[in-house]
């Protein structure tokens, strides 16, 4: 297995990582049972949060482990994907298309890495993270229903539908047991010549990119499957694919504002659970640093003035992520 370095400012808050990931959706107002009932006293006494106990029974080398998304080769679990689990309690596994050539081979796979995750003592369980956005960015096995590609979908501007496109998705998704994709993007199309984003777009203004990203957003986020919103603060307007070279973009931040970090902003109100970072240079931002390892862009943009904190603002039946958590923004390498 290749530890494909992808590094994460996760801050390991793993929202609901105790949720069974069953469907809890159902009505906790006892009230509605017994209508002569008086209203609860609301507590005075502060809340439990399972998510700060966990942490505290976590050693040092647990939480770093929890930091690393690791990429494996093939469609066995072998010695170093162990050892990744066993001995650098890795928070989760990033699949691609080699790892899930035949459906019944991945779903093997996907409950092997489980089991033995389950053998650990921390109790966390794994991210099981897929890039599956539809189009041409598709991973899961070739027999599954193919997704139309984003441009088509923004193209509808039919809000219902692009939720209904997050569903189908998330269920493809859940039916193998994975539980985080790497979609919607979020870029906005706006330099035709762009090699990497295109029809991974939902288009090329703000209001579509926005209604339609966010729809699919919500609707992973009903099958229980965290979206990550990508790729901030913006890979629209780019001419080199960043998988290649390092796109350098001369935008300032009132630029930014205007236009590419508009659908980012909404989704984030919207309860967007996780972030990637684009890697991108932006020398009016950051003259020294890849958004992808700016603290300018990740902190001070990102967390601190779009108030980006990943903890879901959903109803707590509906943070029960499929037995995992929310994460924070990502700052790694990694670029899909």
């Amino acid at each position: 297995m290749r530890l494909r370095s992808f590094i994460f400012l996760l801050l390991l808050s793993l929202t609901g990582c105790f949720f069974t990931g069953q469907d809890t959706a159902k009505d906790h107002n006892t009230n509605h049972n017994n209508p002569t009932s008086s209203s609860p006293v609301e507590s005075t006494q502060p809340q439990k949060d399972p998510i700060q106990d966990k942490l505290k029974e976590l050693s040092v080398s647990e939480k770093v482990g929890q930091l690393i998304m690791a990429g494996m080769d093939g469609t066995e679990v072998d010695e170093a994907a162990k050892e990744l689990i066993r001995s650098y309690n890795v928070g989760g596994v990033i699949f691609y298309s080699n790892n899930m050539k035949d459906a019944k081979e991945a779903l093997q796979l996907f409950n092997d890495l489980k089991e033995i995750n389950a053998q650990q003592k921390s109790g966390v369980p794994l991210f099981m993270s897929v890039d599956e956005e539809g189009g041409k960015v598709s991973r899961m096995p070739p027999t599954l229903k193919k997704i139309p590609s984003a441009k088509k979908v923004g193209d509808t501007k039919n809000e219902q539908l692009a939720t209904q496109i997050g569903n189908v998705i998330g269920d493809q998704l859940h039916s193998f047991g994975l539980n985080m994709d790497y979609a919607p993007v979020l870029d906005v199309n706006s330099n035709p010549q762009n090699p990497v984003i295109g029809d991974r777009a939902y288009g090329n203004e703000t209001n579509i990119v926005s209604q339609m990203g966010i729809a699919v957003m919500k609707g992973l986020q009903q099958r229980n499957i965290i979206p990550v919103v990508k790729h901030f603060p913006g890979h629209g307007d780019t001419s080199v694919d960043s998988h290649i070279g390092l796109p350098i973009v001369n935008h300032n931040i009132e630029r930014l504002r205007e236009l590419e970090l508009v659908p980012f902003k909404q989704a984030i109100a919207e309860g967007a659970d996780a972030v990637m970072i684009a890697h991108i240079l932006m020398p009016k931002i950051d003259k020294s640093a890849p958004a992808s390892f700016s603290s300018i862009i990740i902190h001070d943009l990102l967390r601190e003035q779009l108030g980006f904190t990943g903890r879901p603002r959903r109803s707590p039946e509906h943070a029960t992520l499929a037995g995992v958590g929310g994460w924070r923004a990502w700052g790694g390498s990694r670029r899909s």
